[in-house]
């Protein structure tokens, strides 16, 4: 029982020397900044593929042209009539 006791504490001890050496400190904030840039990388590659995507469609798809058109310029064609409802 003693034994295991002895090994906790000398485990205990061992990780926290670990936790407060100046270099596992470096270590460990450089893990995390990776692990940040991977997340971020990710990220941008899923935005990549829908914007190549979306160019894909302005390209080739003459219906998606006029409803990017419609929809990020507010544009209309000449025989629509716009209704406004004021609420």
């Amino acid at each position: 029982m003693k034994k295991i006791r002895i090994r906790y504490f000398i485990l205990i001890i061992v990780v926290i020397m670990l936790c407060f050496n100046g270099r596992n400190k470096i270590l460990l904030k450089r893990f995390i900044e990776q692990k940040k840039i991977k997340i971020n990388i990710e990220s941008e590659k899923n935005k990549n593929k829908i914007l190549k995507k979306e160019i894909y469609m302005l390209e080739n798809v003459e219906d998606y042209i006029e409803k990017y058109v419609r929809e990020k310029l507010n544009v209309m064609s000449f025989d629509e009539i716009e209704y406004r409802f004021d609420l």
